[in-house]
């Protein structure tokens, strides 16, 4: 079914274009990047959409755009772990060259990656009111409201994220310690 076969398909994308584009751009700064992103997961939510059903909630459209940003980060990891290695700088004295800021970017980027593992490791309601909470910056009414559920299950939710999130990166800490 293409985008426009569906009677309210307009208006559905109007509404809600402007926060699954806000949604992204959160995720990553990359505007051009959180666009595409955004239309892929229109695209997607239009090939499902069901044109005897008038209705669709944001929740169901945030599902499709939480596994299209999924999916999106699968293959950024997965090109770059088949892309090809960098050559390690050397100084004019042939020894590898030290860069205090590129190892604090590096060291930045490695926790970045962990906490990027840590909240995929939730479970789907957990990751999306972490996401939508710390990430959007949603208050706890607007997440209860988005996603269909208390805003006492919200705070739960959030809680119990907060703890998986701070155990996973304390295991990691723990895991270079031993290793170094």
């Amino acid at each position: 079914m293409d985008m426009e076969s569906h009677p309210h398909f307009r208006v559905f994308f109007d509404q809600y274009y402007p926060v699954i584009y806000r949604n992204f751009r959160a995720r990553i700064k990359d505007w051009s990047l959180a666009e595409e992103l955004a239309q892929e997961t229109f695209f997607r939510a239009s090939r499902s959409m069901d044109p005897a059903r008038e209705e669709y909630s944001l929740a169901w459209l945030t599902v499709i755009a939480d596994n299209v940003f999924k999916n999106w980060l699968r293959y950024r990891y997965a090109s770059k772990r088949d892309g090809v290695e960098q050559p390690i700088e050397e100084s004019e004295s042939g020894t590898p060259y030290h860069d205090p800021k590129q190892e604090k970017a590096l060291i930045l980027k490695q926790r970045m990656d962990g906490l990027k593992l840590a909240i995929e490791a939730l479970s789907p309601q957990m990751r999306r009111c972490f996401t939508l909470f710390y990430l959007n910056e949603y208050k706890y009414e607007e997440i209860a409201l988005l996603l269909g559920i208390s805003v006492q299950t919200v705070k739960s939710q959030l809680s119990r994220a907060r703890h998986k999130v701070a155990d996973s990166l304390k295991k990691d800490h723990q895991e270079v310690g031993k290793q170094a």
